[in-house]
């Protein structure tokens, strides 16, 4: 499998650039137009776990734009094949508040690259992914039998 597709990784940039575009705005329609119309598309932030288009949508119409600024940096475009691609970046907020963002596309359509799956990571002071208030430490996992 190619993992190194310059046209998808070329394609994928531009949806996640005009998906962060959106997102800082609150144009909604402009976020909804890129999620995949699709029970199954899915959203894990720090205090929510939406599934499907109808959740996602209403979230984002509650949300408005973002507070405050933010910088994005270590973005990381890997390609899997022609059809799909996850986006690795961090969001900075300040000087105090670090997240992980990770972002699944996979080409659903003749439309270009939609996003799948979306998984919000972390906050507070970003030292490795231990954080004393971090939303996802803080969720009850199952153990796993061994």
């Amino acid at each position: 499998m190619e993992e190194t597709n310059a046209r998808v990784i070329a394609e994928v940039e531009g949806a996640f650039q005009r998906y962060e575009t959106a997102l800082v705005a609150g144009y909604t329609t402009g976020m909804a137009e890129l999620f995949w119309t699709s029970p199954d598309v899915s959203r894990f932030g720090a205090g929510d776990y939406l599934v499907g288009v109808e959740e996602l949508a209403a979230f984002g119409e509650k949300r408005g734009p973002l507070a405050s600024a933010r910088e994005l940096d270590d973005t990381r475009i890997v390609a899997f094949g022609g059809n799909a691609a996850v986006v690795d970046v961090r969001a900075v907020h300040g000087s105090i508040a670090h997240r992980r963002w990770l972002l699944q596309f996979c080409r659903v359509s003749r439309h270009g690259p939609h996003l799948v799956s979306e998984a919000v990571l972390g906050s507070g002071t970003f030292e490795g992914m231990s954080h004393e208030n971090d939303s996802v430490s803080a969720l009850p996992f199952e153990s796993t039998p061994t």
